[in-house]
């Protein structure tokens, strides 16, 4: 019997102004990118006049789409936007500046930039998100999973105040948080910044960890650190 596709197209009025794009296959989701991507504007500023950046990598990287194991798309360009959370997909007629493309937001789907998997996890609310987050997954185990993700907050161009200070114009700050996933509940456990809190906290979940983290001097802000901790207390 000849597949039947269906194409469901929404057109989203908000912050993001974009197209979503969704084709499915004989009942196996494929992976495709939204359309026009064109956001210029952060609270009414032009990026370009913006401090700091809102992406992990300015640069776009080499990258794949997954539809769950499968690869739907490869060897395209793809960059993490943290403030807006989408995967931009460059489109190489229109160079770096756009406008771009942007991956589906869906559980189903995933990618991969310069080895870094990226997940959309609808189940991930914190003070920015409220209807899920993209997560970068650090490592896999048998109670726990291990995330990473990046936060953004702008601050507003500030006048200044007097003769003696300078006008400041509005930048943007980069922040990393670490979340242990418990796959029984599924819910997110965020490792606190602050190290007398992370150790009490990893201590509630496997007892000795506080011992483990001094003994180790484990660095709970980084990649190696968090794998470090996180197998310890998979063990």
């Amino acid at each position: 019997m000849k597949k039947m596709l269906l194409i469901l197209i929404s057109i989203t009025i908000a912050n993001n102004c974009f197209a979503q794009i969704d084709v499915r296959g004989g009942g196996a989701a494929e992976a495709l990118w939204t359309q026009n991507y064109n956001k210029q504007l952060i609270e009414g500023v032009e990026i370009s006049a913006i401090e700091g950046s809102p992406y992990v990598t300015e640069a776009f990287l080499p990258g794949k789409i997954y539809s769950g194991n499968k690869v739907q798309n490869q060897a395209i360009l793809l960059r993490y936007n943290i403030y807006n959370d989408l995967i931009e997909v460059e489109d190489p007629s229109k160079g770096t500046k756009g406008p771009h493309n942007s991956v589906l937001k869906s559980p189903r789907i995933w990618v991969e930039i310069a080895g870094k998997k990226y997940v959309f996890m609808d189940n991930f609310r914190d003070e920015f998100h409220t209807d899920g987050s993209y997560l970068i997954l650090l490592e896999e185990g048998e109670n726990y999973n291990l995330y990473k993700k990046h936060n953004a907050t702008l601050t507003e161009a500030r006048k200044a105040r007097n003769t003696y200070e300078r006008d400041k114009p509005a930048s943007f700050s980069q922040t990393t948080t670490y979340y242990l996933l418990d796959n029984s509940s599924q819910s997110f456990i965020e490792v606190p910044s602050r190290d007398s809190k992370a150790k009490k906290e990893m201590e509630n979940l496997k007892k000795g960890s506080k011992s483990f983290i001094s003994k180790n001097k484990i660095d709970l802000e980084n990649d190696k650190g968090m794998l470090s901790l996180f197998n310890y207390i998979n063990n």
